[in-house]
């Protein structure tokens, strides 16, 4: 299980599930993953994170985009 499905399974979600948030719980999720990616670039300087973190929130903002926000 990567450290982003950790995360997702600690909130009570799972990743196919993203598709179903509303705007406002997307964006929390979005910010909730901007701040990991932050930690993983300049405390843990964990570049597999960073790079799991700007992954799912690619597939936020497309949700978002394409589902959302209209």
């Amino acid at each position: 299980m990567s450290t982003v499905e950790k995360i997702l399974d600690s909130i009570g979600l799972k990743t196919h599930e993203l598709g179903s948030l509303d705007q406002t719980d997307s964006l929390i999720l979005c910010r909730i993953f901007e701040a990991v990616q932050q930690y993983a670039m300049y405390h843990d300087k964990n570049p597999e994170l960073e790079s799991e973190c700007e992954a799912i929130q690619t597939v936020i903002r497309k949700h978002l985009n394409q589902s959302v926000i209209r």
